[in-house]
């Protein structure tokens, strides 16, 4: 598996300067001063790093005086303070705009970028909202990296939601933009994102040429974490092209690496490739034992988005070695998350199921969310009324 949003590193996201949500509370949850104006609370509070993609630290001034850094200990309590600040976090980008803090505003809105990935809510047409937002804010300040990192989430998310002419013109100009700044970790996660973009049109060949212009500009940068990420998309878009053996050899330098690194969702991705390349093979067991690794790790971090992918894959390869039923309850799994985020990709998933044949009497598709609360997705109906197939 390679997206190029999915995680790699760990806690590498970029922390901006002196922000917090709003004058209700600061980052570490206490009162804000007495007479703090939303605009000095934006400034004086910052939020922790979300553990995040190989996108590249953002330069930031120093925190001004006064403000409170929030030192998280893991990756889970990092996406917890995420969560629950989510929305009060995009207050503060649209306060920001409001008060004329563009720098604020676009740094922000890329610190907040990786959580919106890995919680599944990249497809939603605020979140689009949010980072054109943040491009215009960039664009009035002038800056020039600003611009570059913003079009390249507005690529990554163009690709997948489909628009491929808008993902292709806003990754071009990211590119352009990284090279006018002799960015070459920067020119490196544009060839990411036109890799990605290539693959979803099937050009896998093509993505395959990004992926390792990727790698040698990340090793120019000498710049670990995206070395990996391009192994694993080498990898990825090589065994995607029919190319099984070099697949195995990018993953398997990429999954040495991220362990160097201490990067688990690197790590975990990268297993998920190699599962997908060992099922190409006819290597099922060796698949299904890579794909349980990488579950393994993707529930201890809570990346569902992520994890709703190995399941899909753990289920193609559970049908392919005959076990119908645990396919059945691996994509139902995938589908429970899928529906839950409004992920465009439950579709494929429930023509999967689509295509089983029903055990008697069974018309339903049920799960166990792993996320908290009950599953909006407990019951999804896939025979009968549904059109699904007939239990005879």
């Amino acid at each position: 598996m390679y997206l190029a949003g999915s995680p790699s590193t760990t806690c590498s996201a970029p922390t901006p300067p002196n922000w917090s949500a709003a004058p209700r509370a600061t980052a570490n949850g206490g009162p804000p001063p007495t007479g703090c104006s939303t605009t000095t609370c934006i400034r004086r509070t910052r939020p922790p790093p979300c553990p995040s993609s190989n996108r590249e630290p953002l330069t930031l001034k120093p925190p001004r005086p006064g403000s409170v850094p929030q030192h998280l200990p893991d990756e889970g309590s990092a996406l917890a303070w995420f969560a629950a600040e989510n929305q009060i976090l995009r207050a503060a980008i649209a306060q920001a705009v409001a008060d004329g803090l563009d720098a604020h505003a676009w740094q922000l809105t890329c610190t907040l970028a990786p959580f919106v990935h890995r919680s599944g809510h990249w497809h939603q047409h605020e979140w689009s909202i949010v980072l054109a937002t943040a491009l215009a804010a960039a664009q009035r300040q002038g800056d020039l990296a600003g611009q570059a990192r913003v079009h390249w989430e507005l690529g990554f998310i163009r690709t997948r939601l489909g628009r491929y002419d808008d993902a292709l013109s806003h990754l071009s100009r990211a590119l352009d933009m990284y090279r006018q700044l002799g960015n070459k970790a920067g020119q490196a996660n544009s060839h990411l994102g036109l890799a990605l973009l290539f693959d979803q049109q099937s050009q896998e060949e093509e993505a395959v040429r990004h992926a390792e212009q990727a790698l040698n500009l990340y090793q120019a940068a000498k710049y670990l974490a995206g070395q990996a990420s391009a192994l694993n998309a080498a990898g990825w878009y090589s065994t995607k092209a029919g190319h099984h053996q070099q697949a195995l050899a990018y993953c398997q330098q990429a999954l040495d690496l991220h362990r160097d690194i201490g990067s688990r969702p690197g790590e975990a991705g990268t297993l998920d490739s190699i599962g997908y390349t060992h099922h190409q093979l006819g290597h099922y067991r060796q698949a299904i034992a890579c794909y349980l690794s990488a579950l393994g790790l993707l529930r201890k971090l809570a990346d569902y988005d992520a994890e709703a992918v190995v399941l899909s894959h753990l289920g193609d390869t559970q049908r392919a070695i005959g076990n119908p039923q645990e396919a059945r309850d691996s994509w139902r799994q995938a589908l429970a998350i899928l529906d839950a985020s409004h992920d465009p990709g439950a579709g494929e998933v429930r023509a999967k199921l689509r295509g089983l044949a029903w055990p008697r009497g069974e018309t339903a598709v049920t799960s166990a969310w792993p996320g908290p609360g009950p599953s909006p997705a407990a019951s999804v109906v896939l025979a009968g009324a549904e059109g699904g197939p007939d239990a005879d």
